[in-house]
């Protein structure tokens, strides 16, 4: 077999040459690795995302969940806010489903708009993190996050289409699990 040091590497494609090789196959080679490098970050980027909301899935969501709790000695505590559709299945039935993931994507958006920390947890439920709050000002994001919500004035032709969502936040101390949040803010 023939050896990598003979230019190999610089092909970016794992092919050996028989010569030295030359400044422009070093060139393609180095933008061959980056476009495959790229290409990696993006297929990354997409597995942690929710296909629908382009918000944290919720594997993604409790990885970036527990960066923060790692961080809780410095910040102190972080509260969650939990937000699910109401009656999601009659949305869906009623509307049809273009209309319910119409629902989640106004819905994900307006809580995304809040902090990086937010996840699409299930269907029709929502979480979003925020390091350093306390309750009170999850209760003041809470409450504005539902008002938003209740602005949303989505039809489907001419017929108006309501949907409503609850909310709850919860805080998280020192020595809590990240697996609690869910259940803090319910």
């Amino acid at each position: 077999g023939a050896s990598t040091s003979r230019g190999g590497l610089c092909s970016g494609a794992g092919v050996v040459l028989g010569r030295p090789p030359v400044a422009g196959e070093c060139y393609a080679g180095l933008r061959a690795a980056e476009r495959l490098a790229s290409m990696h970050r993006d297929l990354m980027k997409l597995a942690s995302l929710d296909s629908l909301t382009w918000i944290f899935n919720r594997r993604a969501f409790f990885e970036r969940a527990e960066e923060a709790h790692a961080q809780i000695a410095i910040i102190g505590t972080f509260s969650g806010i939990m937000a699910d559709i109401d009656h999601f299945k009659r949305i869906n039935d009623v509307y049809g489903h273009d209309m319910g993931d119409k629902a989640i994507r106004e819905v994900a958006g307006i809580i995304a708009s809040v902090g990086p920390i937010v996840g699409r947890l299930g269907g029709e439920e929502f979480a979003l993190l925020l390091p350093g709050a306390d309750l009170a000002a999850a209760a003041a994001i809470a409450d504005t996050l539902q008002r938003e919500m209740a602005a949303l004035q989505p039809h489907r032709g001419t017929e108006a289409v309501e949907w409503t969502c609850s909310l709850g936040g919860g805080g998280l101390q020192p020595g809590r699990g990240v697996d609690e949040v869910p259940r803090a803010a319910g």
